[in-house]
């Protein structure tokens, strides 16, 4: 059965978005179209100012000679508004992605009022393109697709769409969908729009008479604000999201803000896959940022450990580049060739920070070790930027210890896998992860807090029905009923964790070339994932028809 798929995100690594949002797109468009039997299409906002703008490939994307559609009329409020879409392909990507982009200056590079600055995550900007998407598929002929994926809550109108508006259209009313949430943790996660806008969000969809506004699941109402989300959720043929664990999670009121009862109601339709990483970009055996300090799988551990000793003259020479507060600096300078090195590569916010910024201090303590961290904060995240500074300060205070660059550098990020024996990941909550993926590929043993796709990526060295297939470390302090974590318990919990790993580590090197080697051995690409999407695709497709013939 071969299928067409039209995947919607507003992130698109190699395009803008350097997120694990951006990554799903693009890993699972490779292997699907890899397999020969799925055309995936992306399509994604076609914003003026991009992450991959230094991208010679991509500097003509708007050029006439990648136009498809032109003056695309798409309604929009009271009225219409003229949307392009160009096509291009997914830069050094292989097999070759396409990708559409929807181009509408006047929406999508509307900057915030009073400001220059560009939100990309403004209800307006998800009812276009939801709406643009559709209204493209109908006027496109060459690409008549059977399943539209969408993937979290800007794209979460186009079930709503597919199941009002355009229900009885000939061709999109038989057009199945699936949702995928990444993060369904509160409002800002969800696209939950203040109440006060719900009235001038609904003509600006075009829902004023859909009936789409009001309690039960298959509404857009949610806690008295228009949620995205909750429209993908109720309307799509099947919802997932990108872990078996956090499929469980989300029917708690702990993990879903306020969602549990969508997913409760509709579990027979929704599942949890596990995200693969791109094991083309990240592969110790031939990643070109590590200078031709290479290592596999394949290899004796020790010879492992000696080529990441290599990675560190890599670190060490590593110096801050662009406009940086600290550009010029070498924020690794301090590494020790004998310490045992543990890495950190992560956003600083609620979801990540929480109980690091608590153990850092005791952490930095420890005999022996040293912590490469990389990292930062949100601007408008004051959280998160309060985080932030206290590593800083922690650096400082303890310069031989904590290795600190606040910022983010793609490069710096393969040293800091291929360099490091432990990884840190102690979420509040995760989705997937994909953090510890890439550190076990690249033979750094991860140490994770019990949660969401962490604890379904990583088996426990004490696990006794699985030890020898152990592959790191978890932690889980003790909780409260309902409580989503506790930050002194689970900084304790992490303190210690990491003291048996170092204990382990120094003591009995036999069993930390096991855990190494079992997660190196691990396969965390696509392969497995994408023939799980394709079977919730026939699934999400079947029961479209027999909506669209008996509903």
């Amino acid at each position: 059965m071969h299928l067409n798929v039209l995947l919607l995100s507003n992130q698109i690594r190699g395009l803008d978005g350097t997120g694990g949002l951006g990554d799903v797109p693009v890993g699972l468009a490779k292997e699907l179209l890899a397999r020969g039997d799925v055309d995936v299409r992306l399509a994604m906002p076609g914003y003026e100012e991009i992450s991959a703008e230094g991208e010679p490939l991509l500097r003509d994307r708007f050029d006439a000679g990648n136009l498809v559609v032109g003056g695309l009329e798409v309604p929009f409020g009271d009225g219409r508004v003229r949307v392009d879409v160009y096509r291009v392909t997914l830069p050094h990507s292989q097999p070759a992605v396409t990708c559409y982009l929807f181009r509408c200056p006047e929406v999508f590079d509307a900057p915030e009022p009073g400001s220059r600055r560009v939100d990309k995550n403004t209800a307006d900007k998800a009812i276009l393109f939801a709406r643009a998407a559709l209204e493209f598929l109908r006027a496109h002929a060459d690409f008549r697709v059977d399943l539209i994926h969408c993937n979290d809550w800007h794209t979460g109108l186009a079930p709503v769409y597919l199941n009002t508006l355009y229900r009885h259209d000939h061709y999109l009313g038989r057009v199945a969908s699936l949702y995928t949430t990444h993060n369904c943790f509160g409002a800002a996660y969800q696209g939950g729009f203040d109440p006060a806008a719900y009235g001038g969000l609904l003509r600006l969809a075009g829902l004023e008479g859909a009936e789409v506004f009001h309690g039960g699941t298959r509404s857009l109402f949610h806690d008295w604000r228009f949620n995205f989300t909750k429209g993908g959720l109720g309307f799509a043929d099947l919802i997932n999201t990108v872990s078996r664990r956090y499929a469980k999670e989300l029917q708690s009121a702990t993990f879903a803000g306020g969602l549990q009862g969508v997913f409760q109601e509709r579990r027979g339709a929704f599942t949890g896959v596990i995200n693969g990483i791109d094991t083309a970009e990240w592969n110790p055996a031939g990643d070109p940022l590590l200078s031709g300090i290479h290592y596999s799988a394949a290899d004796d551990p020790q010879q492992v450990r000696e080529q990441k000793r290599k990675v560190r003259r890599l670190l060490r020479n590593w110096a801050i580049k662009g406009r940086h507060h600290r550009s010029g600096a070498w924020p690794f300078a301090n590494l020790d060739d004998h310490s045992l090195l543990i890495g950190v590569v992560s956003r600083i916010d609620f979801q990540k920070s929480p109980i690091l910024v608590r153990a850092m201090e005791r952490l930095c303590r420890l005999e022996g070790v040293q912590i490469a961290m990389l990292g930062c904060a949100g601007h408008n995240d004051p959280l998160g930027l309060g985080f932030e500074e206290s590593f800083r300060s922690q650096a400082a205070a303890a310069p031989d210890r904590l290795l600190f660059f606040d910022g983010f550098d793609i490069e710096l990020s393969h040293l800091l896998y291929a360099a490091s024996e432990l990884f840190l990941v102690p979420s509040s909550y995760e989705p997937c992860g994909l953090t510890q993926m890439v550190a076990m590929r690249y033979g750094a043993v991860p140490l994770v807090r019990e949660t969401g796709g962490l604890a379904d990526t990583v088996t426990d060295e004490r696990d006794p029905e699985r030890a020898n297939a152990a592959t790191g470390y978890c932690f889980r302090e003790p909780l409260a009923p309902n409580a989503l974590l506790d930050e002194p318990r689970g900084a304790d919990a992490l303190v210690n964790r990491v003291g048996e790993a170092v204990a382990l580590y120094r003591r009995n090197p036999q069993r930390w070339a096991q855990l190494l080697h079992n997660g190196m051995a691990e396969d965390w690409s696509w392969s497995i994932p994408s023939r799980q999407y394709v079977m919730l695709y026939q699934e999400a497709i079947r029961r479209a028809l027999g909506r669209s013939y008996f509903g």
